[in-house]
């Protein structure tokens, strides 16, 4: 009972104390907008776009998000449908878009300094391959395909209105399916698992990925002008490609999961997953009685290993065993590790780590699919493949905040420092946690969420029509 009234009072002096209001601007946002933003680091300015099926309107902010200049573009009668992802090219910001089949290309290019907008049609065919991932990387646009039936992985780059390619032949490398049977990379990357979809989900250091990113079995991470993807679908290893982004030169390695000896007699399955941070490979492997956790180096040196043994009390974490019930307002304390162990067994585990100020801050759990009325409708990457896919533009924070509605989530919270020794106290609240809680009692619309400096700042319009921005911070 103290441990619920604890949570409730925490609750309530998050919601007096996390933000800070540090802006509020006029602007005339469209009816039936959904709103995006790019994030400029060079210039330190802000786009902040609306588009409302017709017109996409474009304010350029200032660092300390006031208006400074603003453009607005005419789709006409062109089928420009969905935001895929942007770049930068000296002054002009360009915004790739597709239509509703995903066959059709555009670039819409911003120029403030001449004030001027275009509509640019890209003749875009990619017939014999397949779209894995669309991410921006220092202010070029890349999307990614695999060849059909190949080991070749294709990498388009944008950087205006439009774009090269380069082909890399992965054929000397093994990979493996969730069988354990050799299979193309083309077959890695678009066949669906045992339990998951074929989704490569992109992953940002810029905030604490949540356990529903985390728990894809394929990845995707950023890492200077690099680009690592890694594959759990296999449960005896996690495969990681790394692929220089200056010179496409890529970098192959299997990274064998934890073991540990089944029970006597045991017929449950064990099920693993991984996370990469700060070049470190954290992995795991569970079932309902033990759970082993290894944090290797690139090289795949092991730093640290440590478990959680059935009915014995977990002696790394931070934090009780918490349970969320379709939001953060409904959370209550679970008392054993047999129940972390269960829920990680029976639903979709994951682990995602965090750095901030030389503490690694880890989250392990696992993540239902999406409830209704308790009741499941469209499956774990169903009904929110629409949310996800969206992640893959600009405005990844949000839906990386908003991917726990509607879910059980359970976790426990770790902490430890740079060489993973375990670090004791209580886990101070992080921004993220702070917004994620802001968002659950905000009634703000059009709404984004990016990192600026050392802040994390949510922006939307009230109800008095102004569009308003707080800022939140780690504690």
């Amino acid at each position: 009972m103290f441990k619920k009234i604890l949570i409730v009072t925490l609750f309530c002096v998050f919601k007096v104390n996390s933000q800070k209001l540090i802006s509020e601007i006029n602007i005339k946002i469209p009816k039936k907008s959904e709103s995006f933003q790019i994030n400029d680091e060079e210039s330190k300015n802000v786009l902040l776009y609306f588009d409302n099926k017709e017109v996409v309107s474009a304010f350029k902010l200032n660092e300390n998000l006031a208006v400074v200049d603003s453009i607005k573009t005419n789709k006409g009668d062109q089928k420009i449908e969905s935001i895929i992802g942007y770049a930068k090219n000296e002054s002009t910001y360009y915004t790739y878009w597709s239509s509703k089949d995903d066959k059709l290309f555009y670039v819409l290019s911003y120029d403030f300094d001449k004030k001027e907008s275009n509509v640019t049609p890209l003749n875009f065919n990619i017939e014999k391959e397949k779209v894995i991932n669309r991410i921006t990387i220092q202010n070029k646009f890349y999307i990614v395909t695999v060849t059909k039936k190949t080991n070749n992985i294709n990498f388009y780059c944008f950087t205006n209105k439009s774009f090269t390619k380069k082909t890399i032949d992965l054929s000397e490398h093994v990979f493996y399916d969730y069988l354990n049977q050799q299979v193309s990379f083309y077959d890695l990357c678009t066949k669906s698992s045992l339990t998951q979809s074929s989704h490569i989900q992109n992953v940002s250091e810029d905030n604490p990925a949540s356990l529903t990113f985390a728990s894809f079995e394929k990845k995707s991470y950023v890492k200077d002008n690099s680009i690592i993807f890694t594959f759990d679908t296999n449960k005896e290893y996690t495969q990681l490609l790394k692929i220089n982004l200056d010179n496409f030169q890529p970098e192959y390695k299997l990274f064998s999961q934890p073991f540990f000896a089944k029970p006597e007699g045991s017929e449950s399955s064990d099920v693993s997953n991984s996370f990469f941070v700060n070049d470190l490979l954290i992995q795991f492997k569970t079932n309902y009685s033990i759970l082993s956790v290894s944090v290797k180096d690139f090289n795949k040196n092991e730093i640290k290993n440590f478990k959680i043994m059935l009915d014995k009390e977990i002696d790394f974490k931070n934090s009780d065993i918490i349970q969320e019930k379709l939001s953060i307002k409904n959370t209550r304390i679970l008392d054993k590790s047999n129940q972390l162990l269960r829920k990680m067994t029976f639903a979709n585990p994951a682990i995602s780590c965090y750095l901030e100020n030389d503490t690694y801050y880890l989250t392990l759990g696992s993540v239902s699919e999406v409830q209704n009325n308790n009741a499941m409708y469209g499956g774990m990457f169903g009904v929110a493949g629409v949310l996800l896919s969206y992640a893959l533009t600009s405005n990844y924070t949000m839906n990386n905040i908003n991917s726990y509605n509607n879910r059980i989530v359970v976790y426990i919270n770790c902490l430890f420092d740079k060489s993973f020794n375990h670090l004791e106290g209580e886990k101070k609240q992080l921004a993220f946690d702070k917004l994620r809680l802001f968002i659950s009692n905000s009634k703000l619309e059009n709404t984004v969420a990016f990192k600026l400096g050392n802040e994390l700042i949510y922006g939307g319009s009230n109800p008095s029509n102004k569009y308003v921005f707080y800022s939140f911070k780690n504690n």
